[in-house]
């Protein structure tokens, strides 16, 4: 497949990849795998859904959810309608869903559970281009639609062939989505970003970094943040297998899907450190004492920029349990939203766990900077990627 000019094209290359990526509903204990054909078959289904609601091109559809497989299944069925979605953060007001609601012009609403429907419900007088409101999980009361009951059934051929129906149909200019954000004064105010913000975003960003394929990440930040949604850009345009859970839940879900990648805000990570150094305190006096040694060869392996044989001895000792608290596998973890406080990147890539720390705005969908794989440097927001031509 050619070098994706739309997020269709993203799509494309996820669905159709040959060993078989899946997205895992990895929440509150959950390892529930749904294979790429079965994604594809529900995306279609939910377009079909939609579509018989009304929504079309150029329309907005809201989607205020937690992380889970459908907030994606629900933007890749929007996009191939050639409408934009609209993310609401779920620990939003009820005032200020309406203000979105009504300032993006949503046609459609898409509410995770019941509690994020009795806020939809609440300002839905007030948002007349509000034709159709769905709900993910839960009874649907009097007017609102259940996920399940829109979706219609395709088979794995039809989907296929909606699905590469409507990617000459999608431009990279077009509208992909409308970002709200309260990085200016007043009432937010809504980012538009096309297919082609986000498909150069993901394609450059990920040429500072290998991809060796067929790995696991983990989902854990809002995707209705620009963070986590362009990172996940990257995961499909790299047909990874994508894990999903809520960010209270991390510590479990980090052990149990044991994931190669993920992206975290600075608060994680510190979060992280402190309880490294919280669980230290009540530890005998003979571990304290290991283990301010390995943190003296840590600190020194990231000035010198080598390993020796104190280091790959209290890697044994040390270093790898911490590695186990992230999974144990990690190849890299991504930064972003705020600046890494230096001592805790030190940590982290003392012990072996590589953080690579960027820069953006919501407005630039959001890569401006990043850290490459091959020489990341502390305290430094990176470079821009290369540009395409």
């Amino acid at each position: 497949m050619n070098e994706p000019r739309t997020l269709l094209d993203v799509f494309a290359k996820w669905r159709t990849a040959v060993h078989g990526p899946a997205l895992i509903d990895a929440r509150e204990g959950r390892e529930v795998r749904t294979p790429a054909s079965e994604v594809a078959r529900r995306v279609a289904g939910v377009a079909h859904g939609l579509a018989a609601l009304g929504v079309g091109k150029g329309d907005r559809v809201a989607i205020i959810s937690g992380d889970r497989p459908e907030w994606h299944i629900v933007d890749f069925a929007v996009l191939h309608l050639g409408a934009a979605d609209v993310p609401i953060y779920p620990t939003l007001l009820p005032d200020q869903v309406r203000a979105i609601l009504a300032d993006s012009g949503a046609r459609a609403v898409v509410a995770e559970n019941p509690d994020q429907l009795a806020k939809v419900l609440e300002v839905r007088g007030s948002c007349p281009a509000i034709e159709a409101v769905i709900l993910i999980d839960g009874e649907a009361p009097e007017g609102v639609r259940t996920l399940a009951a829109i979706t219609e059934p395709v088979s794995g051929d039809d989907a296929a062939a909606f699905l590469e129906a409507c990617r000459p149909k999608a431009q990279p200019e077009d509208l992909a989505t409308l970002i709200y954000t309260s990085g200016t004064t007043g009432e937010p105010k809504g980012v538009m970003l096309t297919h082609d913000n986000f498909v150069f975003d993901a394609v450059s960003g990920a040429e500072m970094m290998p991809w060796p394929g067929q790995e696991t990440v983990l989902v854990f930040l809002p995707l209705s943040h620009v963070l986590e949604r362009m990172v996940d850009y990257i995961y499909f345009g790299k047909e990874l297998t994508i894990a999903y859970c809520g960010i209270l839940e991390t510590g479990d879900v980090l052990r149990r899907i044991r994931p190669h990648i993920f992206a975290a805000v600075p608060r994680f990570y510190e979060k992280v450190y402190d309880r490294i150094f919280h669980e230290l305190s009540t530890a005998p006096r003979f571990k304290r004492s290991i283990f301010k040694r390995a943190v003296h060869v840590a600190l020194a392996s990231v000035k010198s920029g080598r390993r020796g044989l104190s280091w790959r001895v209290y890697d044994l000792l040390v270093y790898s349990k911490i590695r186990a608290a992230v999974g144990g596998r990690l190849r890299f973890s991504i930064s972003g939203g705020a600046p890494l406080p230096v001592f805790v990147g030190e940590l982290f890539h003392g012990v072996g766990v590589l953080v690579l720390e960027g820069y953006g705005l919501t407005e630039t969908s959001p890569v401006i900077t990043v850290n490459r794989f091959d020489r990341p440097r502390l305290s430094r927001c990176g470079s821009p990627p290369t540009a395409r031509c």
